[in-house]
């Protein structure tokens, strides 16, 4: 198999919001960055672009991204409403949707 049938499966496995919100970001990523590297890893889904990793994943209640602890400390006022730990962020689906600010940590990782 493929690594896009293999993230494909992946996030046709997740439940519909999940789902949903990480078929939003895996959109604005290639899109963004036509010539990202995207796989399967980790049980989630791998970005690489240059000499960064960004990794994605959809869960039960949540959509976890993963860029870093030096991501995630430069961020660490506006990421105030959500859970996080030294490299994850989760954002609740019983909560908006901050894609926006996603999509600047995002850049954040990526220049």
């Amino acid at each position: 198999m493929t690594k896009n049938v293999l993230v494909d499966e992946y996030i046709n496995s997740l439940n519909k919001d999940s789902q949903n919100r990480v078929t939003i970001l895996r959109n604005w990523i290639k899109e963004e960055y036509p010539n990202i590297e995207e796989y399967p890893a980790y049980g989630v889904i791998g970005y690489k672009f240059k000499k960064a990793k960004l990794y994605l994943g959809g869960f039960k209640n949540h959509v976890s991204i993963f860029p870093g602890p030096d991501t995630i400390n430069k961020f660490t006022t506006r990421l105030q409403d959500y859970s996080k730990s030294k490299g994850t962020i989760k954002f609740p689906n019983a909560k908006q949707f901050p894609l926006e600010l996603i999509k600047e940590i995002i850049i954040f990782v990526f220049p």
